[in-house]
């Protein structure tokens, strides 16, 4: 249904009002609008500040999905709304071509908002106007905005349906050797161009725009659009004059770290300063029976158990889920927590499968500060693999301290085991791979070789990596982050990049 609404909008604002914008050129300022508002929800993010953060929550929500635009609309005419919650709620009613914001936007436009003073709201509220086919003066360019946007978008309005032509100085023809350096691969390496930087965006929105026509999940495409914007905008920042611009792709059968690789890179003096990746061998796939990147949406129908909007977001770093940890357990008899993500476990009856996801710049510090993995049944079933700072089992030789935690509770009690974990990692990946009655915990920091969990006070004897599940089928996978029941410790954000179920070959006899 999701996809059915978007193509239904899509086509609605190609047709808008004067309708001059069509093919490439709509997607270019599509992009554009869609970048401005992905900066500023990021912006917002960072500052920590609540009322940005309610300022930018319409455009969030335009950036999330398919909103209700009704909603939308009574918030762009809420009077009680302060006017840059209104402006931001036109803009997103822009972005999905509804005209009932044309009028709010002339006002900032012609500067008869007076609230402005700074002048961007102009410039976005132009990029608005022109994405509905608003029908500009003849002597009006965006140059004279502030701040500059593309010239490009002065090209469409002096000559629509032209082909935009591409920029300089990216469009030198001349490749070196830079990009087969970099792979390490003595296999053939795919490259296409010098390649503009208009050429780059505008492929890539095609491409989005294709997946959604074939009815394809969003999650899987891997290209410099949407969340993947902020990626893309800090690669073009390092580009100089001079530089070339290139995707490559690797062969499937190159050296097994670079396998498949695809992405874009800058050539300058036969180097690469920066590459962009942005695809890996589709043979890494194989078995996958679901993956979310949250590169900008929940790629999964993830269902939210006592939801709390308010401490999770696709945007406090951009391409994954942050989950904001608050007290509350399911354990011990708890059921006060917050923000569970779950999915039906996408696993036959019987099917071994594994489970992996990576925190990313997760600094747990207070009692009992955690996220990981779940596999859930109920909150009285259910076993649970985080990274937690926590002291593990009392007695001598034991100090608070980051460690991997497992906890499997059945018939409401739970049983602990603790295990040694390293303190200050940038990346921490966990893993549980469910085979027959059992489950084998995991953990990695370089997200290439996984370790079983070893006990974390040797003294006390070993702790086994393996947990009996027994042959109950397991109904939800998922992932979570919170406090734990230790009351009023400080909150930390919990970042996972990616979340993925892979179907394991069952072992030989």
């Amino acid at each position: 249904m999701r996809t059915v609404v978007c193509l239904m909008i899509l086509a609605g604002a190609a047709t808008a009002d004067a309708g001059a914008l069509t093919g490439n050129e709509l997607m270019l300022v599509r992009m554009t609008l869609r970048q401005e508002m992905a900066a500023q929800v990021q912006a917002a993010a960072d500052s920590g500040d609540a009322s940005a953060r309610k300022r930018v929550a319409p455009l969030e929500t335009a950036l999330l999905g398919v909103p209700r635009v009704q909603d939308l609309y009574a918030t762009m005419t809420n009077s009680k709304q302060d006017v840059a919650t209104r402006f931001n709620a036109a803009r997103a009613l822009a972005y999905f071509g509804d005209n009932r914001s044309v009028e709010l936007l002339l006002a900032v436009l012609q500067e008869q908002v007076r609230s402005f003073a700074r002048g961007a709201e102009r410039s976005q509220a132009a990029v608005c106007l022109l994405y509905l086919g608003h029908d500009f003066p003849d002597d009006f360019a965006f140059s004279t905005l502030t701040p500059p946007l593309y010239p490009e978008l002065d090209a469409l309005l002096e000559e629509p349906n032209e082909p935009l032509s591409p920029l300089s100085p990216y469009t030198q023809e001349q490749l070196g050797t830079a990009i087969a350096l970099y792979l390490a691969s003595h296999y053939p390496v795919q490259a296409r161009g010098p390649l503009s930087i208009l050429t780059v965006e505008q492929e890539a929105l095609e491409a989005v725009l294709d997946n959604v026509a074939e009815h394809t999940r969003m999650h899987v495409m891997r290209v410099p659009f949407g969340s993947r914007m902020y990626e893309w905008e800090e690669f073009k920042d390092q580009i100089l004059t001079g530089d070339l611009l290139y995707h490559f792709r690797s062969d499937d059968a190159a050296w097994q770290a670079q396998e498949g690789r695809e992405g874009y890179a800058l050539v300058r003096e036969g180097q690469t300063p920066a590459v962009m990746l942005t695809g890996t061998s589709q043979s890494q796939d194989a078995g996958r029976l679901a993956f979310d990147d949250f590169n900008g949406q929940l790629g999964l129908g993830w269902t939210i158990l006592n939801a709390d909007p308010s401490h999770w977001s696709l945007f406090t770093i951009p391409g994954t889920l942050t989950i904001t940890t608050q007290d509350g357990a399911f354990t011990r008899g708890r059921q006060d927590f917050r923000n569970v993500f779950l999915i039906d476990c996408p696993a036959v009856p019987g099917q071994d499968f594994q489970l992996t996801t990576c925190l990313v710049s997760f600094q747990p510090g207070a009692f009992w500060n955690q996220a990981g993995l779940l596999l859930w049944n109920s909150s009285d079933h259910y076993l649970k693999l985080d990274y937690e700072y926590g002291e593990g089992p009392l007695g001598p030789g034991v100090w608070p301290r980051r460690i991997y935690t497992a906890c499997l509770e059945s018939g409401g009690i739970p049983s602990f085991t603790w295990y040694a974990a390293e303190q200050n990692p940038e990346k921490v990946w966990l893993r549980i791979v469910k085979r027959g009655d059992f489950c084998e915990l995991f953990a990695s920091t370089d997200g290439e070789s996984f370790a079983a969990l070893t006990a974390l006070v040797p003294e006390y004897g070993p702790a086994d990596h393996r947990v009996y599940w027994g042959n109950a089928e397991i109904e939800y996978v998922g992932l979570f982050a919170k406090n734990g029941t230790n009351m009023g410790v400080p909150s930390v954000d919990a970042s996972f990049d990616f979340f993925e179920v892979k179907a394991l070959a069952p072992e030989a006899d």
